[in-house]
């Protein structure tokens, strides 16, 4: 049970940060770039390549996680608790 609430908390913490930073003037900034260079708003496939495809959704599910993380809503805390157990 200690565990479980350590990792909530840790949890909790982690998305307070990215929160004060995605709320920053200078979070804003790399935020706007991260969403360029991550592919967020273009398509990741590429045609015939199986790898760079791979690769290029990688980048955009960090980007993702990023917003989902930087989210008002503490709801996915518990869920995100237990992805990284």
């Amino acid at each position: 049970m200690t565990d479980e609430l350590d990792r909530t908390m840790k949890q909790r913490r982690l998305r307070r940060a990215y929160r004060v930073f995605s709320e920053s003037e200078d979070g804003l900034v790399i935020l706007e770039d991260l969403r360029a260079f991550c592919h967020y708003d273009s398509p990741v496939y590429v045609q015939g390549d199986a790898t760079a495809t791979a690769y290029q959704d990688g980048m955009r599910r960090v980007f993702l996680r990023f917003l989902r993380l930087a989210e008002d809503d503490d709801s996915h805390v518990s869920a995100l608790s237990q992805e990284t157990a």
